[in-house]
């Protein structure tokens, strides 16, 4: 599977559509990684994705990752359960 391209912004406005779009790409992939070299911001709406993705049993690397939006993932504790890059 191709790395999935996440760009702008997620947050309450747009995370519950981000998340049906994502959850359509990913299907039944067990192995899931995204790109996030152009997304600027993720609020905690948009963290739940991943968690979300993770309780279900997708394992999730994410590349690409600037360090304002690395330093939030280590933040939360979501560094532990995501490999990040």
């Amino acid at each position: 599977m191709e790395p999935i391209a996440l760009s702008g912004r997620i947050d309450t406005n747009n995370a519950a559509q981000v998340q049906a779009d994502l959850e359509k790409k990913i299907g039944d992939n067990k192995k899931v990684v995204f790109d996030l070299s152009d997304l600027d911001y993720i609020s905690s709406a948009g963290l739940r994705i991943f968690i979300i993705l993770t309780k279900r049993g997708k394992e999730i690397e994410l590349i690409n990752t600037p360090e304002t939006i690395k330093d939030i993932f280590v933040m939360t504790g979501l560094s532990s359960v995501l490999k990040i890059n």
